[in-house]
């Protein structure tokens, strides 16, 4: 049975045990947030796509989802605890994270090469070191707001999670990213790819 399956049956069978329709919906908060960080990895997925150089586009969506999800941090620290019934509707946006995540992971891994060529090595692995920190915390408080039938559930997608991004960022880190810069060099030089710079024919 595939992880997603697993958990959505999980979560079905603890919102039937512990069903109560007069609870308020707090969970509508927690869902918000997982929509924000969808609509935060479409983003900067859309911006690498884009990236021809001008890093301005990869840091403000870079900045822009990281400023959100350190609001949102604070904003899931200071809703009630999840009832089990509150936790069955963020399957699916949390299905959706999940799937984005992995698209950004892949289009920047994809665009590493240009990246070196425009030395953003250290601004990529800057803003996935701060995501990871970031990341990191915000699973632990969700895990503490669900019920204990559910910890286990959200423990280990949480720990799936931070895998991807630490793999990504050290995708980027100063031992595989090398920035490079371009360099003019004479024609009887052959086109070359060096350690620190492109060397382009005159």
């Amino acid at each position: 049975m595939r992880f997603h399956a697993f958990a959505a049956t999980i979560f079905s069978l603890v919102a039937i045990a512990y069903a109560d329709a007069d609870e308020p919906d707090h969970g509508a908060t927690a869902k918000s947030i997982l929509q924000n960080l969808r609509q935060g990895f479409e983003a900067l997925a859309g911006a690498a796509n884009q990236f021809h150089g001008s890093p301005d586009g990869l840091t403000s969506a870079a900045s822009g989802l990281l400023e959100n999800l350190e609001a949102d941090l604070v904003r899931m620290k200071n809703i009630p605890s999840l009832k089990a019934t509150q936790c069955l509707p963020l399957v699916s946006p949390a299905l959706k994270v999940e799937k984005h995540g992995n698209i950004l992971a892949g289009v920047l891994k994809a665009r590493r090469p240009e990246i070196e060529l425009h030395s953003l090595c250290d601004t990529v692995e800057g803003f996935l070191s701060r995501g990871v920190d970031t990341s990191a915390e915000f699973m632990e408080v969700l895990k503490r707001k669900v019920p204990l039938l559910v910890r286990p559930v959200v423990k280990l997608s949480g720990d799936m999670t931070i895998k991807t991004l630490k793999q990504l960022r050290d995708h980027f880190s100063s031992d595989v990213c090398i920035n490079r810069s371009l360099h003019w060099c004479p024609r009887s030089s052959p086109l070359m790819l060096a350690p620190k710079h492109t060397c382009l024919v005159k």
